[in-house]
């Protein structure tokens, strides 16, 4: 699966920097992960499990058929994992 098959993608957001930073690295329009702006906005970062607040406020307002969803961890660490409704 490539991102260009996914409807949205959900990242770890680790200040306004890292959202900006991953909306050019992903090739989105700016802006696109508003999510994870609330979330910085509402909760400041909460280190590696603020993915789950993104991803908990995505779920509620409803999520897309595919979506792409990423980890930022320790020194220079990424996990993705693919999601997609169970048919």
């Amino acid at each position: 699966m490539v991102l260009g098959n996914c409807a949205r993608a959900f990242c770890h957001p680790g200040g306004t920097k890292v959202i900006v930073a991953l909306e050019r690295a992903l090739a989105l329009d700016q802006g696109a992960l508003d999510h994870e702006r609330d979330i910085i906005a509402d909760c400041g970062n909460m280190s590696a499990p603020t993915v789950l607040f993104v991803l908990e406020r995505a779920c509620a307002r409803g999520l897309p058929p595919r979506s792409l969803l990423t980890a930022l961890g320790p020194g220079f660490t990424v996990s993705c994992v693919a999601l997609r409704h169970a048919a």
